[in-house]
């Protein structure tokens, strides 16, 4: 997955770092020190879009991370 566009969300975090979150359409990445909020992305293979784009057609799993 790439990330072209994204902004830091500073809080504390409750999940483990590189988990990946999926909540009221954004798609959510734990870093250190809060969350990672993707804007526009692009699966492998796929077309460059927004996270809301994204998960119209896509789901990620409950346990899913960043490696």
């Amino acid at each position: 997955m790439k990330i072209f566009k994204a902004k830091v969300v500073t809080s504390l975090p409750n999940e483990s770092i590189n988990k990946i979150i999926v909540k009221q359409g954004e798609i959510l990445i734990v870093i250190k020190d809060g969350y990672l909020n993707c804007v526009e992305l692009q699966l492998p293979n796929k077309k460059r879009m927004t996270a809301s784009a994204l998960l119209n057609g896509y789901s990620f799993d409950e346990n899913a991370t960043v490696l």
